[in-house]
């Protein structure tokens, strides 16, 4: 992928402004990519539709992916944003 590509996708820039779609309270988004908008290490994630997920945490080089099966398709975002954190700054340094 391109530097440039990489950046443009998972920093949110206002140009994808239909809030209704693409900012879902403090969650913004990007090319496919959703960025917290309190992030402090410029960290993304992708969600699937039964609550999969790709954290990325590029600041301390952590990748974080979680399989799931919810057919309720219930929504974790935030719990789970906050487990990967959890995880992210208890066990890498």
């Amino acid at each position: 992928m391109p530097e440039y590509w990489i950046q443009k996708a998972t920093h949110y820039d206002g140009s994808f402004e239909i809030p209704w779609i693409f900012k879902v309270s403090d969650i913004e988004y990007g090319y496919q990519w959703w960025i917290p908008s309190d992030t402090k290490e410029n960290e993304f994630f992708a969600e699937g539709v039964f609550g999969q997920f790709i954290y990325v945490n590029p600041v301390r080089n952590v990748i974080i992916v979680k399989t799931s099966a919810d057919p309720m398709f219930t929504i974790h975002t935030h719990e789970s944003i906050e487990v990967f954190r959890w995880l992210t700054y208890t066990f890498v340094e």
